[in-house]
Formats: structure tokens, C-alpha cells, sequence
């Protein structure tokens, strides 16, 4: 029986590294400034109009700046989920009380998010089709 339990014990310990980060760390991780490198709403390449977006992120909280528009609210995540999911709740401004389920997938300094911005369900994969309220939004870090 004690050998049994340190054998389970031992395949806990070792398994350990393949077990995907925790909301607390992909939270961590996405603190910082991000800049828009490339956005496709709706099936189209929507890059030239999103350049100007800058998204900061700070301990679960947001700030989405946008020409002279800013939105701010909070994020959740849920990184057991396959794809992870992302739930962005406004707090402030044009996006006030609303509530955008997603799903994220965070490379070094490469943030990919594939919005849902209407509907209650977050998006099944990162892909952006023609006539659906997608927008896949991949940012860069900016270094400090």
C-alpha cells in the first residue's frame, strides 16, 4: 500500500512539468503593453485599422486604448480549457457592462485572442470567418 502511494506520489512529481500553467501564471504573464501587429474581423484583414490599438494589461485588469477611445475592465482566464478561455468584462467606456468570451493562446511575446463580440459562447478555434462578430487579434509586446 506505501509503496503504491509513493509510486503515485512519484508520477505526480514527474508529471508536473507537462501540466499547462495556472490561471494565476498566464494572468502574470500577460501583464504588460501590447501593440496590434495584425486583426481579422469578420473574415477580412482589418490590420490598417486596428494598428493604432494599444492594450495594457496589470493584475487582471485592463486598459484598451483606441484612437481617442479607452476601454477598461478586467479579465478572467481558464487555462484547463482547450483552447484556454479568456472572459473580458467592460467596466468603462464604449464597451461598458459587457462581456466578450474568448479564447487565448500566449507565445513568449506574442498574445493571439480570438473575440466573440456577440453571442455567449467563446470561439471553438482561432479563426475569423465571414458574416460572424469574430475579431482574432494577435499583439506584440512591446519592450520596455
Amino acid at each position: 500500500m506505501f509503496r503504491r502511494s509513493l509510486m503515485c506520489l512519484v508520477a505526480v512529481f514527474a508529471l508536473n512539468g507537462l501540466v499547462p500553467a495556472d490561471d494565476k501564471d498566464d494572468l502574470k504573464a500577460m501583464n504588460g503593453t501590447w501593440k496590434m501587429e495584425k486583426a481579422i474581423f469578420m473574415g477580412k484583414d482589418s490590420s490598417e485599422l486596428f494598428k493604432a490599438a494599444t492594450l495594457t494589461v496589470e493584475g487582471g485588469k485592463y486598459t484598451v486604448t483606441f484612437n481617442d477611445q479607452t476601454d477598461k475592465g478586467t479579465l478572467t482566464v481558464d487555462s484547463s480549457k482547450k483552447p484556454k478561455r479568456l472572459t473580458v468584462k467592460s467596466s468603462e467606456g464604449s464597451n461598458k457592462d459587457k462581456t466578450f468570451e474568448c479564447i487565448y493562446e500566449l507565445k513568449d511575446d506574442t498574445m493571439t485572442v480570438c473575440y466573440a463580440l456577440e453571442g455567449k459562447d467563446p470561439p471553438k478555434e482561432f479563426v475569423s470567418k465571414e458574416g460572424t462578430m469574430t475579431l482574432l487579434a494577435t499583439y506584440k509586446r512591446e519592450k520596455k
